[in-house]
């Protein structure tokens, strides 16, 4: 477990150091209290930068997708409205979690970044 949280951990700050040259994606600040099963960026344009990832075979996720007041259940039940949950609501829309494995190189951590940062420079 300790050389697998080693390795992701020095893949988070590879993520980090390579998103902190941009300001069109946010992401976490780096923490040793976190487990790093991913790495989550932030943007408003995550569902465009999606199909790009797709298209170049770029394996992300996106947790948390429907927050609890958009959920028909939860929405109905207790007449929650997404008025009074604007940050679940914009977590919910921006979140792309990338791949964080042990064997993934720095290399791929680059192009993953590269990718994503010249996407999103070029995007209007």
């Amino acid at each position: 477990y300790k050389k697998n949280l080693k390795k992701r951990q020095e893949i988070e700050k590879r993520y980090i150091q390579n998103f902190s040259k941009t300001n069109k994606v946010s992401f976490v600040k780096f923490s040793k209290k976190c487990s790093f099963f991913v790495f989550q960026i932030f943007t408003k344009k995550r569902d465009n930068l999606l199909k790009m990832l797709k298209e170049n075979n770029i394996g992300v996720s996106v947790h948390y997708s429907r927050s609890l007041p958009r959920m028909h259940y939860y929405k109905n039940k207790y007449k929650l409205s997404s008025d009074n949950f604007p940050n679940s609501i914009l977590y919910a829309d921006t979140n792309i979690s990338l791949p964080v494995y042990p064997k993934l190189s720095f290399s791929k951590v680059d192009y993953i970044s590269n990718k994503i940062i010249k996407y999103l420079e070029n995007e209007k």
